[in-house]
């Protein structure tokens, strides 16, 4: 994307235009330590009393509104800034919020060009990104997205609900381009449910073309060794199931990736990926898609990093590595 020589990442205020909305009963509900938008009642609201061509305008004023509410909570100098559909809640010196909105521009049109008519299908209002700088204040702002209840670290989430949204912690002075990389991915598959493996493989691809000069870890010889010592026939179906990303340890680092380095041989096939990524079933871990729109079995790809095995997915293998937890519960959290 060439620089716009009229670039000004200015304070975004406007002046609601739709009342009705913001004067509902109960628009924010208060969480324990910030306020969150009541998208239920406001949905009805929205939905009873405006034209379908009125509808998004009015969710972008209620979420206007929101991000100005929080920034008032979160004090000190946060403001919501805007550039292009990108808006970026930070409290940023303006030099810093310039270089961070032109990244978000720049990672945006990237992951356009890689994915193609799949990223951001049927999308419609802004790219928010919250940019926090105390990591309590990041953890206390999503912990109202999960179930109560001790969560790992993060450096990043995408919150898949209602307005959807990124939310980052600044550890350091430096932009947080791989965390920023890896959600605005997920933010544009989000109208897509993914094979988990999928999903991570291209996040993990973005997030290391936008590193920029801090990779992340390459993989290297010992992290090849490590991967050819631990996979197997059978537990490759812990991978494919997307069970794997959620086991604490070696397995998971693994999983993530192993999916990285075969969304890197899928990019060979890269006109035909749309295709795939629009088809591909986690029931199946995209096997079918695979097959109709590559022209390639998910085993034969993994081979061609593991080397010869049964790597193929199993539908009857993964429907039994998933039954513990559709017994247990049905609480996802996007990350």
């Amino acid at each position: 994307m060439k620089k716009s020589p009229d670039f000004q990442p200015t304070v975004r205020r406007l002046q609601p235009e739709f009342a009705k909305i913001l004067e509902a009963p109960k628009f924010f509900v208060a969480g324990d330590v910030f306020s969150y938008p009541n998208w239920s009642g406001i949905d009805k609201v929205i939905q009873n009393t405006l034209s379908s061509l009125e509808q998004a305008d009015a969710y972008d004023v209620v979420a206007l509104a929101w991000l100005e509410n929080l920034c008032t909570e979160l004090g000190g100098g946060y403001r919501v800034h805007e550039y292009e559909k990108i808006w970026l809640v930070s409290n940023l010196e303006e030099a810093a919020v310039r270089s961070a909105l032109l990244f978000l521009a720049r990672a945006t049109a990237s992951i356009r060009e890689m994915l193609g008519s799949c990223a951001w299908r049927n999308s419609v209002g802004y790219e928010i990104v919250m940019l926090f700088d105390d990591e309590d204040d990041y953890y206390d702002y999503i912990a109202h997205y999960y179930p109560d209840g001790v969560h790992t670290s993060s450096s990043g989430v995408f919150v898949h609900s209602s307005y959807t949204h990124i939310a980052v912690p600044l550890t350091t002075c430096l932009l947080p381009r791989v965390a920023l990389g890896h959600e605005l991915a997920h933010s544009a598959l989000s109208s897509y449910r993914l094979p988990i493996w999928l999903n991570e493989g291209i996040a993990v691809t973005c997030e290391t073309a936008f590193a920029g000069d801090f990779q992340p870890p390459s993989l290297n010889r010992e992290l090849v060794s490590r991967h050819y010592e631990h996979w197997n026939a059978a537990n490759i179906q812990r991978f494919w199931s997307g069970v794997s990303f959620r086991t604490p340890g070696e397995e998971v680092e693994l999983s993530y990736s192993l999916s990285g380095v075969l969304f890197q041989w899928l990019l060979e096939k890269k006109n035909a990926l749309p295709g795939f990524i629009a088809h591909a079933d986690p029931m199946d871990a995209g096997q079918t898609a695979a097959l109709d729109h590559l022209g390639l079995c998910l085993g034969e790809v993994a081979a061609q990093f593991l080397g010869e095995g049964d790597w193929r997915p199993r539908r009857k293998e993964m429907m039994r590595l998933w039954k513990p937890d559709r017994e247990d519960e049905h609480a996802d959290s996007s990350s």
